[in-house]
């Protein structure tokens, strides 16, 4: 979330899709969401697969033209959002590089 927050770009929505999440992770989500009127969590009950179903619910109920996502391990350079959204003024479609960093502080490409 801390990557998220710290975005260049700051105008944005983020909405967390619990998938059968533990009620610790509800509690964080509700803390989060009462402190930064972008977030919002939506519980669903856990899936057979992992969560593709509900994240079709939430894209289709967006009104937003733009919609970028990031996976629970996964972080984003402070830029991230601001290039995409310069990228996509041009492009019907952009994606970001992705690496691996290990806890020995390794980065690979992938």
């Amino acid at each position: 979330m801390e990557s998220i927050k710290r975005q260049t770009f700051q105008d944005f929505e983020v909405v967390v899709i619990g998938d059968g999440a533990p009620s610790r992770t509800t509690k964080i989500m509700a803390d989060i969401c009462d402190n930064d009127s972008r977030f919002y969590y939506r519980l669903f009950p856990k899936s057979e697969r992992t969560g593709e179903h509900y994240r079709d619910i939430i894209i289709r109920e967006s009104q937003s033209d733009i919609i970028a996502y990031i996976c629970d391990d996964d972080l984003w350079l402070p830029w991230h959002l601001d290039w995409m959204v310069t990228a996509l003024q041009t492009a019907d479609f952009a994606h970001s590089m992705n690496y691996n960093v290990h806890l020995d502080g390794h980065i690979e490409s992938m």
